[in-house]
């Protein structure tokens, strides 16, 4: 063999290794970086999905990149999500299926109001299912008012599962009003700024709130000048049923403070020589009640308001008489005095030709009421639930009846 030809085979020998080396990595290569994930991976909707549920195989530090809580499991189709582990980063169709027919309860009777878009949907009691489901009427159904009209409905979901179902829908006229409750009492200080309608709480057997028109008067409200003064709201529904409710708007003058001094002093000054040996605030309270109810004495006298309690507070501890306004602004001072939270009540029972005040306060453990005059059947209100007055007002004719939605939640033990 010449040595021309002895040096051609080697050359080709050695293309050969190359050649077989470049296969081995490529191989090696394939092994090591291909995907450990699977290409499509199929789901029922709504299932839970982990990143070992798309492995064919182990990887480390395997992770979905995609938000797959964003309508993603229970949306049928084809979704790509990205994922990574180790080796790279990579691709997997999720394929989201839906064979499971929704769990739906149909109305036997629907009643709807005239004006309501009648839909398919509206006989459905409760749903359920992991996607969205549509509802149509299996024919082109005709409603009269006051008329009973059986449907049916076909009720499908995105994965084509169906239900069918049957109702009879009356429409009926909507004539009853808005049930209307508005605070006693709005208490703000000259010129403040006032949200009216937080100090209302409305319901309608038909509309939503935001579904009703709701109108408040102010037109003699002047919350430039102190004093006393009435407020109106109208509520009215879609159908044109309306209720009207009245308030009353207390404006006080935050500079009126002559007797604010002589009131403080006056009360700490009592606070000290009958609460003292009382531990915490419920004791020190309830010895403080006790003087009060205990050696007052009732006249009709008071010279203030509610909201100007100060000079009724300052007779009250000097003379030890006068009324229940009086005896309210002396309780007033006393929670003031021990940093106890309070409000006060004001008697709505119209059947009562004379106001009657007292107060709920909370020291610690939720609002009680606390009332120190001295009522029908020797009765003493302290610490009494609503359930505990309301007992004793169906004795003695509501003296201490007012509306509950007006204040805070009171205790019930």
């Amino acid at each position: 063999m010449s040595r021309k030809h002895k040096k051609k085979l080697n050359y080709r020998f050695v293309c050969l290794v190359c050649f077989m080396l470049c296969i081995i990595f490529m191989i090696f290569g394939y092994i090591k970086y291909r995907s450990p994930f699977y290409t499509t991976y199929t789901i029922e909707a709504g299932s839970e999905l982990t990143v070992d549920d798309l492995l064919k195989r182990n990887a480390s530090s395997p992770e979905i990149l995609t938000d797959i809580k964003k309508g993603v499991l229970d949306t049928v189709g084809t979704h790509t999500l990205k994922v990574k582990c180790d080796t790279g980063r990579y691709e997997v169709n999720l394929k989201v299926i839906d064979t499971v027919a929704p769990v739906i309860t149909f109305k036997e009777e629907t009643l709807c109001y005239v004006g309501d878009d009648i839909t398919a949907a509206s006989i459905v009691e409760s749903a359920k299912d992991e996607t969205t489901i549509t509802y149509k009427f299996k024919e082109d159904y005709q409603f009269e008012t006051g008329k009973a009209t059986y449907v049916e409905v076909i009720a499908t979901d995105e994965g084509g599962n169906q239900v069918e179902g049957s109702s009879t829908i009356t429409v009926i006229e909507d004539t009853e009003a808005p049930v209307v409750n508005a605070a006693v009492g709005i208490y703000i200080n000259i010129s403040d700024s006032v949200a009216y309608k937080k100090y209302l709480s409305v319901t309608d057997n038909r509309d939503s709130y935001d579904q009703l028109d709701i109108k408040v008067d102010t037109s003699k409200v002047n919350i430039g000048t102190a004093g006393y003064y009435p407020l109106t709201y109208t509520v009215t529904d879609r159908a044109g049923n309306s209720t009207t409710a009245t308030s009353k708007v207390v404006v006080k003058d935050r500079n009126d403070k002559e007797h604010k001094e002589t009131a403080e002093k006056l009360a700490s000054e009592f606070v000290e020589k009958f609460a003292s040996t009382g531990s915490n605030k419920q004791e020190k309270l309830k010895l403080c009640f006790d003087e009060l109810y205990d050696h007052f004495n009732r006249t009709s006298v008071h010279y203030g308001t509610l909201d100007a309690y100060y000079q009724d507070a300052s007779y009250g501890f000097r003379t030890n008489s006068g009324d229940c306004l009086v005896m309210i602004s002396m309780m007033r001072m006393i929670c003031d005095e021990l940093d106890i939270e309070y409000v006060p009540i004001i008697r709505t029972d119209s059947s009562n030709t004379t106001n009657h005040y007292w107060i709920i306060a909370d020291t610690g453990d939720g609002y009680y009421h606390y009332d120190v005059y001295r009522h029908q059947g020797g009765l003493k209100i302290y610490r009494y639930t609503d359930e505990m007055l309301d007992e004793w007002n169906a004795k003695y004719n509501n003296l201490d009846a007012y509306n509950k939605n007006a204040y805070p939640a009171r205790e019930t033990k």
